[in-house]
């Protein structure tokens, strides 16, 4: 068996794990959202929404500090960094059901 064959057996694991909690992960979203009083459940959505999507903003402003520092000894922090720019169209869905969802959780 090659190295590359086994190296794709365990990646093909993993994302079948991931893509399992992050079902876990929405069926307790709906559990929660369908409860007597949702306010909880969209309060925790919109702080993790604040949070993962500041990271998403920042990682390419630290890219762009370490581009014009000419910072030569991290290559692999500005290509993480660039790399969370991917989770913004994400953002903006995640944004999209707050709006119209998030109704319960807003005062007034």
């Amino acid at each position: 068996m090659s190295p590359d064959a086994t190296a794709g057996d365990s990646t093909g694991k993993g994302t079948g794990l991931l893509w399992l909690l992050a079902l876990l992960g929405a069926a307790a979203f709906l559990f929660g959202v369908f409860r007597a009083d949702p306010k909880s459940t969209w309060g925790i959505y919109l702080v993790n929404l604040i949070f993962w999507s500041c990271l998403a903003i920042v990682g390419p402003a630290l890219a762009g500090a370490i581009q014009i520092t000419e910072g030569r000894w991290s290559p692999s922090v500005k290509r993480i960094a660039l790399t969370t720019t991917g989770f913004l169209p994400v953002s903006l869905i995640l944004f999209v059901i707050l709006f119209f969802g998030g109704r319960p959780s807003i005062p007034g």
